[in-house]
């Protein structure tokens, strides 16, 4: 499990990076992404069990 979490950071890092970059409707849309993987982070893992 550190390893997936170690790689959810990198994952969250490139996306916060782009975010500071990207502008419009692009970075509403990374936005919407975001928060919809924070909730399937935090959502029980049944596909990964």
């Amino acid at each position: 499990m550190k390893v997936v979490s170690c790689v959810w950071g990198e994952l969250f890092s490139i996306v916060g990076l782009y975010g500071r970059i990207i502008r419009g409707p692009e970075r509403r849309w990374f936005t919407m992404w975001r928060m919809s993987a924070i909730q399937f982070r935090l959502s029980p893992t049944r596909e990964l069990s």
